[in-house]
């Protein structure tokens, strides 16, 4: 698929919004609960399992595919580790694989194949939180797009989906407790990913990887 995309659109753009992994795969699962849980409003059945618990399970498929294909940290995504790691965690009950779709560095080498990094453009997820307008510019910009402001029509319904999923995780709190040494060890497993990530894209990022910032 990218080879063809790069014949069709050589110059296309690309936009790659990045965001702590631990707290991408809190959103992850929440949004996994937030389904879950409407679907047992129907059926009356909702069995879920703790971040924590799925969490440990992620980690050890990680840990356990990487200790197997240590030099697939900086091969991209159709990489021995990401085929590993896919089929550990399809056996899983139910299938999940919130942790991984952080390893970003995977992603965007697979996409280095095909075009220049001076073709992406790369969003913090928290600086686009606390300067949405300041990111937005950069952003026209990056496209050769004339300055704007974003229509609010769209602000308040981001803000509303925002409003769904904080309701969410304060009604499953419980469901989120995370003990310090699970965090360590997400930490301690992504971070040459991220170590990865921020070469490719030159930039810093400053995240906390046992924390969510």
């Amino acid at each position: 698929v990218l080879k063809t995309l790069a014949r069709v659109l050589p110059c296309v753009r690309l936009i790659w919004l990045l965001r702590n992994p631990l707290a991408r795969a809190r959103s992850a699962y929440y949004h996994y609960v937030t389904v879950k849980t409407a679907g047992a409003r129907q059926t009356g059945n909702a069995k879920l399992r703790s971040f924590e618990q799925v969490l440990v399970d992620e980690i050890a498929a990680l840990e356990n595919c990487q200790r197997q294909n240590r030099s697939s940290v900086t091969t991209g995504f159709r990489s021995a580790l990401l085929d590993c790691y896919f089929r550990q965690v399809s056996r899983f009950q139910p299938p999940f694989n919130h942790l991984i779709h952080g390893l970003y560095n995977q992603y965007v080498r697979g996409w280095l194949r095909y075009f220049p990094v001076e073709q992406m453009h790369f969003i913090n997820y928290n600086r686009l939180k606390e300067k949405p307008m300041t990111v937005v510019a950069r952003l026209l910009s990056f496209l050769g797009l004339a300055n704007s402001t974003v229509p609010q029509a769209g602000i308040k319904e981001q803000q509303r989906k925002d409003r769904s999923y904080s309701d969410t995780e304060r009604m499953h709190s419980h469901l989120g407790q995370l003990s310090n040494e699970t965090r360590a060890r997400v930490a301690e497993v992504v971070a040459p990913h991220v170590r990865d990530l921020y070469a490719l894209i030159g930039s810093d990022l400053g995240w906390n990887l046992s924390s969510e910032r």
